[in-house]
């Protein structure tokens, strides 16, 4: 490795992927890789594609830099990144007619990346007769976001296209790299941002229930197996849209009201509170920087006085947006606060409901009926602190929902009645039915009845923001 040549702090969207990448036991630390295939341009060799990461890597600094916990005689304290120069990077090839190169290319895909030893980016080829047929580049979540995959497509087919014809190369400059962002996140204006943003999450903390699935969880099915089933559904996509519309929202806010109500009625607590991812490229200043800009922020509904869904739309758009408004921040800092709310409460505080809303404008799924589909078993995920994470995915002609649960907390048979009420719920407000009022939710999907309230437990060790791992990871 290279001496490096720039270091800074974290950038904040960086300081969540850092945070859970230590988190995670290190077998599992692949759930943190992004991963894009696809096929390279005609008159594409292996030289010509090694020339093409090469450029690539030069071009984006986040490509070439290494993460570390700290910097004990340098200016800054820690964790920092720090960028090296640029040099030639390995692309590994493939055979794509040997199934042993092809099983080593699966692992080449999940391998975790080291993240103070190697660079968090990788790419390998897979060849035919010496042709290459599939270029796969793997990226760590802490230097890319979804964003930056495309990005990284998108300006690897220019470059490419400009050595195989042996033009110049027409790319604009980068404005900003991801120690630049870092750098401007300490300057005043940002660090009054950072405070507005965490005054909001501290004060939504204060709110929440401690934990949400509190009446619903059964010790007993705690070692059970979690379980994923998806729904994809056209006419769900329809309807969300006709409402957006009525109600002159983002689909986003319709698709989170009806969530909130699902699970206002599955639980029958007064409120409820999910982490949103919030991507970051709003702004023209690090819009295009290569890195991870993106944080789960914290939507807390009240569902108090049995609101009509017309009326819970209104309060979840009006939660949405303030959360998208202060939506980057200081990560690291929202984990001590949550950390200091669980200790003033005396117990743990579990934000273990996950939302993460995609749109798929290019995928087509075809047909017209409503798809129900039980899911392999999600190894990778079970390992994250979470409860339920629900994937909500905007195809071109249909809503994908994806559910992944623990069954302590939701059975498999009520996870398929939420994707199922779900629908329903989209489907019969759209049509300008009677409005759904929160009471009447739990009927509407078939939910299985709550056991009798006890008194709440606290529940510790296996939140999101454990006491026991925040004070280590903070230090």
């Amino acid at each position: 490795m290279t001496a490096p040549d720039r270091e800074a702090d974290l950038c904040w969207g960086q300081r969540y992927v850092w945070l859970n990448h230590h988190h995670l036991p290190t077998p599992a630390r692949h759930e943190f890789n992004l991963t894009n295939s696809f096929e390279p341009q005609p008159g594409a060799t292996v030289e010509t594609l090694r020339q093409t990461i090469d450029l690539m890597v030069r071009r984006h600094e986040s490509l070439r830099t290494t993460y570390h916990r700290a910097t004990p005689t340098g200016p800054v304290p820690g964790p920092v990144q720090r960028v090296h120069p640029p040099a030639p990077v390995e692309l590994t090839c493939f055979d794509a007619a040997d199934p042993a190169s092809v099983a080593a290319m699966r692992a080449f895909v999940t391998e975790p990346f080291r993240l103070e030893e190697q660079l968090p980016f990788r790419a390998g080829v897979s060849c035919r007769d010496g042709v290459p047929t599939l270029l796969t580049i793997v990226g760590h979540h802490a230097s890319m976001d979804d964003w930056s995959i495309e990005a990284l497509k998108r300006e690897s087919a220019e470059i490419h296209a400009a050595i195989v014809a042996g033009r110049a190369i027409t790319l604009a400059p980068v404005r900003q790299q991801p120690v630049d962002l870092a750098r401007r996140e300490s300057a005043p204006d940002a660090q009054a941002a950072n405070r507005r943003a965490l005054g909001i999450w501290a004060r939504e903390l204060a709110r929440v229930p401690a934990d949400l699935f509190g009446p619903r969880r059964d010790p007993a099915a705690a070692d059970g197996t979690p379980f994923s089933v998806s729904l994809s559904s056209p006419a769900a996509l329809v309807a969300a849209r006709t409402l957006a519309a009525g109600h002159r929202v983002w689909p986003s806010s319709v698709y989170l009201a009806t969530l909130t109500a699902l699970l206002a009625g599955y639980t029958g607590s007064g409120s409820v509170p999910v982490l949103v991812y919030q991507g970051n490229r709003d702004s023209a200043v690090h819009a295009g920087t290569l890195t991870c800009l993106f944080l789960p922020v914290l939507v807390h509904v009240d569902c108090q006085g049995d609101p009509s869904f017309t009326d819970l739309v209104r309060r979840t758009d009006e939660r949405a947006r303030e959360a998208a408004d202060n939506s980057y921040f200081a990560y690291d800092q929202a984990v001590e606060i949550t950390a200091r709310q669980a200790a003033a409460r005396g117990m743990g505080l579990r934000l273990g409901t996950v939302v993460n809303q995609l749109r798929y404008p290019y995928l087509v799924r075809g047909g017209q009926r409503t798809i129900v589909t039980r899911n392999q078993r999600p190894d990778s995920w079970s390992l994250l602190p979470e409860d339920v994470y629900l994937r909500l995915s905007e195809w071109k002609d249909c809503l994908v929902l994806t559910l992944n649960a623990r069954p302590e907390v939701i059975s498999p048979a009520d996870g398929e009645r939420l994707l199922r009420g779900f629908e329903a719920l989209l489907l019969g407000q759209a049509a300008a039915g009677a409005p759904v009022h929160c009471s009447q939710v739990a009927a509407l999907a078939g939910f299985t009845p709550r056991p009798v309230a006890t008194a709440r437990r606290a529940v510790v060790g296996t939140s999101l923001v454990d006491l026991d791992r925040t004070g280590a990871e903070l230090a």
